[in-house]
Formats: C-alpha cells, structure tokens, sequence
C-alpha cells in the first residue's frame, strides 16, 4: 500500500532528529517511510524504520516508526511518503 504526503507536516531543525509514526487498522507487512521535503536546500535522512503491532478483542492495528535527520543547512519542512507489501 503506498501513501503520499502522510500528515501532519512538521518542521525540523539542522542537526535535529525526530521519531514519527503512522498507524494502520490491520497488520499490512512491511511498511517503509521517507521524507517528502516541502522547503528547498535541506537533506533530511530518513532511518531506523520500526513496527509494533496491537491485538484487542476487538481487532488488530500496527504502529510504525520511522526515525528523521535533517542533516542541514536549513531548516526542513516535512510530511512522509511511503507504502510497502500488503
């Protein structure tokens, strides 16, 4: 399943690293996410991609993680494109 522009958007400092997550309401395998730069003139990383998974009596969701790095010069504003197996 691939995904476009995945909010919320979010700015990052150079030198800065954040921990975003997505969440879907089913198990969809592997799912891989990158930065999707809307400011020019940054390199941002994206890393360390993670996964954990939740079952309730109810159903089942997974919870994925990607790890940001902008490595500069400017500060970057963001969103996360991405997809996977399904």
């Amino acid at each position: 399943m691939a995904f476009n522009d995945l909010g919320p958007r979010f700015w990052i400092a150079p030198g800065q690293t954040l921990e975003r997550s997505y969440t879907w309401h089913n198990d969809l395998g592997a799912q891989y996410a990158m930065v999707r730069l809307h400011t020019p003139d940054s390199k941002v990383w994206s890393t360390r991609q993670g996964k954990q998974r939740y079952d309730e009596w109810w159903g089942s969701w997974s919870v994925y993680y990607v790890t940001v790095y902008n490595e500069g010069p400017n500060w970057a504003y963001c969103s996360l494109d991405g997809g996977g197996s399904t």
